[in-house]
C-alpha cells in the first residue's frame, strides 16, 4: 500500500476512535462480550498504522 494509502488508513482509525470508547462503555469495557477493549484494539492498530507511515516515509527517502 502507498503512503496515501497507509496516512487514509491511520485517518479513518484515528477517527473511529469515539465510537470504540462508546463501545466500551456499552460493553463496560468489553467485560460483557469477553472481548478486548475496543479502544485498546483501536490504539493498537493505529500505533502499527504509524510504524506503516515511518516506513513508506524511509522509502521514499530511499532508506528502505
Amino acid at each position: 500500500m502507498g503512503i496515501f494509502g497507509t496516512l487514509l488508513r491511520t485517518a479513518i482509525h484515528t477517527v473511529t476512535v469515539p465510537v470504540d470508547i462508546v463501545k466500551d462503555v456499552a460493553t463496560v469495557g468489553g467485560v460483557l462480550t469477553d472481548e478486548e477493549s475496543y479502544t485498546v484494539r483501536k490504539a493498537k492498530k493505529i500505533g502499527k498504522d504509524l510504524g506503516d507511515v515511518g516506513r513508506a516515509v524511509d522509502k521514499l527517502g530511499g532508506e528502505g
